[in-house]
């Protein structure tokens, strides 16, 4: 029987979650999801696999992800948006 790991990657993560493993860093951003010890910004974050999987199993946690990564690209759409006006 292989032994699963203990620690595992974003694209691991994101298996887990049900979600893209774009939408990782915004989870992290919004402090729904901690990574392992204290990466530097622009580094590999690795993440509790039992952690991970407790929190994919929360109904509401699920909701706050969606919020989240909504929230994200609504922001971004509309900055899109904002600056294609201002250059016409």
């Amino acid at each position: 029987m292989p032994v699963k790991p203990e620690i595992i990657t974003v694209w691991q993560s994101a298996v887990h979650i049900g979600c893209e493993p774009e939408h990782i860093p915004i989870i992290v951003t919004a402090g729904l999801l901690p990574p392992l010890g204290h990466p530097s910004k622009n580094g590999p974050k690795y993440f509790s696999r039992q952690e991970v999987q407790q929190l994919a199993a929360d109904r509401r946690w699920q909701a706050k992800v969606c919020d989240a990564v909504r929230a994200h690209f609504r922001h971004r759409n509309e900055n899109k948006a904002k600056s294609a006006t201002k250059q016409e």
